[in-house]
């Protein structure tokens, strides 16, 4: 049984454990223990243990009805079994399974002081007004009670249990009871955008035209729209500013990936320009409950800027994105910027950037060419600037119609 469990693949993508570091991730599984478990076996939460499935199938129940169903196979494994949140008080096994069990006490104490760390590292870089809305935005994640906007519920299981093994058949299933993202996917296969020759009218036929990946970066992205709101005038100027310039970028990062840089997925790129800034969100929506700390719009400007990072660090853990989004957020106005291999995402936004600063004329396109996103993506030498951003217009136009709340 421990070589079974030194042998688990994806011992270190378990989550919280991924965050902490390997000594204490070591730390974590001395102490674990693995149970295997016969056909039809009920297991309830343990109040001094954190249980994963290891093999098998479960279902889990709350209230007596099932709630949720999932293999050792689907992402959904690598967090716990019992989610706190969802209150489930029980989980059924249809066959023979496998659980690995933890010390809740230690990992509890460990992640806390991973946080702690984390916490302190990000405070050292900020201005003392900012640590304050910092600490204030922790304690309110770590209490789940943050300002910070949740993932609607079906992008956010599209996001955990759809990978590039999954079938049409998986996302329909999940996107179905969501009638909102429905007709938004319906919308976009028909725009021009996906050049649909005929009119498709069921979200059955619309995730069958757009294939399990688009669709999974699709709905992240058109689910993201509806987070962009405040009411303070001060505050939703600010908001407006960035849903604008959000949209701008993604437009422009699915131009330059469909068009001049096919070895990048348009989607994902369209998901990066909408994130790139995200980390804003919940800064924007602190001072938008909390007026009384916005000393003037150069103050709330400045915190933007300063709490993008560190903010978009716990937004991001929060919606158990990629850390490849992190670094776009920290590179995206890296102008110098070199990946450490080939060209990557980061140069994608960057060079969307650019091409947005060029539209406002913030750039001359006689620059371009000193900066490395635009060298190594050889935009430039496929086609000059002007004929970029007029595709990029037209494109525009639909993305917005696309990404326009109903």
């Amino acid at each position: 049984m421990e070589q079974q469990l030194r042998n688990f693949n994806q011992r270190h993508q378990l989550k919280p454990l991924c965050e902490l570091d390997v000594q204490n991730r070591e730390r974590i599984f001395e102490s674990a223990s693995l149970q295997e478990l016969e056909p039809r076996t009920l297991i309830t939460p343990e109040i001094n243990q954190t249980i994963y499935l290891l093999d098998g199938q479960v279902n889990l129940l709350s209230g007596g009805f099932v709630s949720e169903r999932f293999s050792h196979q689907q992402p959904r494994a690598l967090s716990p079994i019992f989610d706190q949140q969802q209150e489930q008080d029980s989980a059924l096994f249809n066959g023979p399974g496998i659980v690995v069990c933890f010390d809740k006490l230690l990992l509890d104490k460990l992640y806390q002081q991973h946080l702690r760390i984390m916490e302190e590292d990000i405070a050292e870089d900020l201005i003392a007004s900012d640590q304050k809305i910092f600490h204030l935005l922790l304690a309110a994640l770590q209490q789940d009670n943050m300002p910070i906007p949740d993932l609607p519920e079906t992008a956010f299981d599209i996001r955990q249990n759809i990978t590039g093994d999954s079938g049409i058949g998986e996302i329909i299933e999940l996107v179905q009871p969501d009638p909102s993202l429905c007709a938004r996917l319906i919308k976009a296969v028909n725009s021009p955008l996906y050049g649909t020759w005929r009119e498709i009218n069921t979200i059955r036929d619309a995730i069958r035209r757009l294939g399990s990946e688009t669709s999974r970066e699709l709905s992240l992205s058109l689910s993201l729209i509806a987070l962009f709101d405040a009411t303070n005038p001060l505050v939703k100027n600010q908001m407006d500013i960035l849903y604008q310039e959000s949209c701008a970028i993604a437009a422009l990062a699915y131009v330059i990936s469909s068009e001049y840089a096919e070895q990048f997925n348009p989607e994902k790129a369209l998901l990066a320009g909408l994130i790139q800034n995200i980390g804003q969100l919940p800064v924007l929506k602190y001072f938008d409950e909390n007026p009384g700390f916005i000393l003037s719009e150069e103050n709330l400007r400045q915190s933007l800027n300063h709490l993008q990072l560190p903010i978009c660090r716990l937004l991001f853990k929060h919606w158990l994105l990629d850390d490849e989004f992190l670094q776009i957020v920290k590179h995206a106005e890296d102008w110098g910027y070199q990946s450490v291999h080939n060209e990557d995402y980061c140069d994608v936004i960057i060079a969307a950037r650019l091409l947005y600063k060029l539209e406002n004329q913030q750039l001359l396109s006689s620059d371009l060419q000193q900066y490395p996103a635009i060298r190594k993506l050889k935009i430039l030498e496929q086609v000059d600037a002007e004929k970029i951003l007029e595709k990029f217009r037209y494109k525009f136009e639909q993305m917005q119609i696309l990404l326009a709340e109903e």
